[in-house]
């Protein structure tokens, strides 16, 4: 049910509640599900294409840092797995406000995309065994998309709740199925819980792109370190 200035308060001035929901709020939840649809195609692919192995790859120069270390080290099971609780929270809260909507029948535009975004999140965090980099120890691309979610999520909710203060002092809507102090509260809780995910995820995607540089640069220094002892190839032993 979509909603309009019949079945909401029309706040002066702009944005409104309904064009909040109905194609500002949604943006983050469309693009996430859009680098989805790209992303597992592009990975599914990358897995079937054949590699051939090097003839140096069964010499090593020394352990270089893996970036999986930094992904052990901080990012721990008791933080993932809270990260984790507090994301189901957050679909919880946005069940409750398309819910409570309904019952006011004041519309829920768009908001039940940010649902399925939600749970791709969910599912994004959760999932490790797939092989498309997800879960714990998610690769660099999850984590960046997941960070600009929170990011864009985090700064476009700020905006509805600073718009809904407005709408609950003009229109308490006491009384009523979804009264404003009740959906102030949610979208207040809803950005309280984005801001903590925005900060986890971005210094978790932080430590694995600087780990993932050290690394590539420490096999890069130890490669050239071994250049005058690589072996010598015989071409007849690869015929």
């Amino acid at each position: 049910m979509f909603c309009s200035d019949a079945n909401r308060f029309a706040l002066p001035y702009s944005p409104s509640t309904c064009a909040l929901d109905a194609s500002i709020t949604p943006m983050p939840s469309i693009l996430l599900l859009a680098f989805f649809l790209i992303y597992v195609p592009l990975k599914l692919r990358a897995r079937r294409t054949l590699v051939v192995p090097s003839p140096y790859s069964a010499y090593k120069y020394g352990p270089p840092q893996d970036a999986n270390a930094a992904r052990a080290t901080w990012n721990k099971k008791w933080v993932h797995y809270t990260y984790l609780a507090l994301a189901v929270c957050l679909l919880a809260l946005r069940v409750l406000e398309v819910a409570r909507l309904v019952a006011a029948r004041m519309g829920v535009a768009l908001l039940p995309i940010g649902l399925v975004a939600n749970v791709l999140a969910i599912a994004m965090l959760s999932y490790g065994g797939l092989g498309l980099g997800m879960g714990r120890a998610r690769s660099l691309e999850i984590s960046i998309s997941l960070t600009a979610y929170w990011a864009l999520s985090t700064i476009l909710e700020a905006v509805k709740v600073a718009r809904l203060v407005i709408y609950e002092q003009l229109n308490p809507a006491k009384g009523t199925a979804y009264p404003s102090s009740d959906w102030l509260l949610d979208n207040g809780c809803m950005l309280g819980l984005l801001v903590v995910f925005l900060l986890v995820e971005g210094a978790y995607s932080a430590l694995l792109w600087r780990s993932t540089v050290l690394a590539e640069a420490g096999r890069g220094g130890a490669l050239r370190e071994m250049q005058i002892s690589k072996p010598k190839l015989v071409p007849e032993l690869f015929v």
